[in-house]
């Protein structure tokens, strides 16, 4: 029986990938006016280490520039068009009325991790939440599923359960050697047929969330 259910945000809880489309492009425009990027290229993006993306991205544009940059153009792409996935918050609620804790572990900075969870309406629903700015290795590196695990007082790992909805995720969950059930809501279907991820469970939608893990919860 799971005890403890940790949530990815974007792509997962956040349907922010209009948001990401928006800055992604603006700042193509910006850094790289004669490059376009394509949409799949952009949705790259969502689950590495922003920095990272950005690095690589804009190589000879300063990090710490490009990565100010892109905080002050997502900032009004966010109030504007991120959203939850529907049944989502009623999924989180119900797994507290059972008893069980539940948790956000993202790479997104701490300031846009809270910024969305306000947006959404979430910020007072989680146990514990964990960004990119809490630890020091970022995913797939499982440090802050463990920061997680302690900070609630779980020790035991087959009690966890991870939800993502990116090899990211799934690595992570893989690392801290926990259960993974991955999403496929649009539009990331394709994952599923990828060959790349084998997790203990998929599913499609929130409204089937608790049929798919019937017995476990």
């Amino acid at each position: 029986m799971y005890k403890l259910v940790i949530f990815d945000m974007d792509g997962t809880i956040l349907d922010s990938d209009l948001v990401l489309v928006m800055t992604w492009t603006s700042l193509f425009k910006e850094f790289t006016p004669t490059k376009t990027p394509s949409l799949n290229q952009i949705m790259s993006f969502s689950g590495p280490p922003l920095v990272d993306s950005l690095k690589k991205t804009f190589p000879d544009v300063p990090v710490e520039y490009s990565k100010k940059r892109y905080m002050e153009v997502s900032h009004d792409f966010y109030y504007s068009y991120a959203k939850s996935y529907p049944g989502c918050k009623e999924v989180i609620e119900e797994l507290r009325k059972r008893g069980i804790k539940v948790a956000v572990n993202t790479n997104k900075t701490n300031n846009h991790a809270w910024m969305s969870l306000d947006i959404l309406g979430f910020d007072k629903l989680f146990d514990s939440v964990v960004s990119g700015g809490d630890v020091k290795s970022m995913k797939p590196d499982p440090e802050g599923v463990y920061m997680i695990m302690d900070q609630l007082g779980i020790t035991d790992k087959s009690e966890v359960l991870y939800v993502g909805d990116s090899y990211f995720d799934y690595a992570t969950a893989e690392n801290a050697g926990i259960d993974c059930i991955i999403s496929t809501l649009p539009p990331r279907k394709g994952i599923r047929n990828s060959g790349k991820l084998t997790p203990k469970y998929w599913f499609n939608g929130f409204e089937e969330f608790f049929d798919v893990l019937e017995g476990t919860l």
